[in-house]
């Protein structure tokens, strides 16, 4: 918790691509991450004014991804706690401004390296689902790493 509270005041993204539309999130299948786990991570990120719509939980994963949502889901990695795909695109008449159509965050929810880790990566992961990339400061939510 210490880790976000110091990291507010930093906090100034430059992003590779944005929402057009406040993003839906839908955790689903065999992951062990309630609502209200996803509620205290993205406190994180309204506090620095993004926005999202609904937070619905489902026992399966949709076959197609829904435009304008967050899908998050478990997956197993052999040497990471979580990876984001996001499906972006672009209007003719300004192609340099890219947009999220929606993402996929998988979290290894199988391992727990250390108290806090499974939050943390999910801080993370949608932070990547905002359309925001790594940074280079140590202390930051977005920095690549793994205890």
């Amino acid at each position: 918790m210490y880790l976000f509270l110091i990291n507010l005041a930093y906090a100034n993204y430059s992003h590779f691509a944005t929402w057009e539309s406040k993003p839906d999130i839908v955790i689903c299948g065999d992951i062990n991450v309630t609502i209200s786990e996803v509620k205290s991570a993205i406190q994180y990120w309204t506090k620095l004014d993004y926005k999202f719509n609904s937070i619905k939980k489902q026992n399966t994963c949709p076959v197609f991804q829904k435009e304008y949502s967050i899908l998050i889901k478990n997956k197993h990695f052999q040497n990471k706690q979580g990876s984001t795909y996001i499906e972006i695109y672009h209007y003719d008449e300004n192609p340099h401004i890219k947009y999220i159509d929606y993402a996929i965050v998988e979290l290894n929810q199988n391992t727990k390296l250390y108290a806090g880790e499974n939050k943390e990566s999910l801080t993370h992961e949608l932070g990547h689902a905002l359309g925001i990339d790594h940074v280079h400061n140590i202390k930051d939510i977005m920095y690549p790493y793994t205890r």
